[in-house]
């Protein structure tokens, strides 16, 4: 462990596992960044995290120039971006660390440690996550969306992101019980991020690439290794369209949309996964992760058909609240059983509707 003492640094996190020491510093202004360069002259190895959106670009050249300068700077964590992200930025700041001690008796078991380690690192982050954006809150072209994540203690994990087009956007919500299937996810999902439009045959595509680079890498091909929602909303005529393979859940005040299923990702399955519908002004939506009725069953107890009445007569924030309340109701810990990610869409009532 490291032996330091710094005054006024309420921004620190700190956190060790087996030995190795981890330290995370949060940057929010330009004062938080003058801290942490004294700080880099004082102790080895920390990462600086942060929330890229709500930094402006002078203090991003900054960040930038301190990493490239400060040698015991390991890593920027950017807590906008899906935490499945990180992953192999820690693997490697881990094994850096141990490379020191390895000799030939021991190279297989240390390595094997890095696996756990990077893993735990990961769980750290989550909570930091959920602390520092409890909610994330998104406004398009008449229609809003608020989500929230909720860190749990099952291997795997889930997230959530957007990309958006010239009149329309696509949602992607992903639950997976590996953490290298996650990040194959969100590598793929970049196909989306220099698109304009976003068509059907589009998303298919996504979703063969996918398939196929989880097979061939080896990973079973079981419903519960890579459940996918992905849905396109059109912002002129307010259609939606997608796939759901998977224990997701669409539902409106009008009835549900989607319901639940056990379809492995697989293009022999493009028909039956596949969902159209349209939004009408005013409407709320809510999507519900597979994690949130994990966490319901492991409490033995299942999300019943009434959880929803009078759900959607309370404001956005409390129902997204309630939900957590209900999950966390008898957890004991800072995590849940299973990550859950819960979002509310919102139709604006006065949204101007193509014909």
């Amino acid at each position: 462990m490291l032996d330091f003492k710094i005054e006024n640094m309420s921004n620190l996190d700190e956190c060790a596992f087996n030995g190795t020491e981890s330290l995370f510093f949060n940057v929010k202004s330009k004062s938080d960044l003058a801290l942490a360069e004294e700080f880099s002259k004082k102790v080895a190895d920390f990462f600086l995290y942060f929330n890229l959106n709500e930094l402006d670009e002078s203090l991003k050249e900054k960040i930038n120039l301190l990493y490239t300068n400060a040698p015991h700077v390991t890593g920027l964590i950017d807590t906008s971006n899906p935490l499945e992200f990180h992953l192999p930025m820690f693997a490697s700041s881990i094994r850096e660390r141990l490379e020191s001690k390895l000799d030939l008796g021991n190279v297989t078991q240390q390595m094997n440690k890095i696996v756990g380690r990077s893993l735990a690192e990961l769980q750290r982050l989550k909570r930091l996550h959920e602390k520092i954006v409890p909610m994330r809150n998104e406004s398009f072209k008449g229609l809003s969306i608020l989500s929230k994540f909720g860190a749990g203690e099952s291997s795997g994990g889930e997230f959530f992101d957007i990309v958006k087009g010239d009149k329309e956007f696509l949602v992607l919500v992903t639950s997976s019980t590996s953490y290298v299937v996650s990040s194959m996810v969100l590598t793929h999902f970049e196909y989306f991020r220099d698109k304009e439009s976003f068509s059907n045959a589009e998303m298919e595509k996504f979703l063969t690439d996918l398939s196929a680079d989880i097979r061939e890498r080896g990973f079973e091909s079981d419903e519960r290794m890579a459940e996918i929602f992905l849905m396109r909303i059109d912002l002129n005529s307010l259609q939606i369209e997608g796939h759901q393979f998977g224990e997701f859940e669409l539902k409106s005040i009008k009835g549900v949309h989607t319901k639940s299923n056990e379809l492995p990702l697989d293009d022999m399955f493009f028909e039956k996964s596949y969902f159209k519908s349209k939004l009408d002004r005013g409407e709320k939506l809510l999507i519900l992760s597979p994690g949130v009725f994990r966490n319901f069953q492991t409490r033995k107890q299942e999300l019943k058909k009434n959880f929803y009445e009078g759900l959607f007569d309370l404001v956005p924030n409390q129902m997204i609240n309630e939900i957590f309340f209900q999950m966390k109701k008898e957890v004991v810990g800072d995590f849940l059983n299973h990550d859950a990610t819960v979002i509310y869409l919102e139709v604006d009532p006065n949204v101007i509707v193509q014909v």
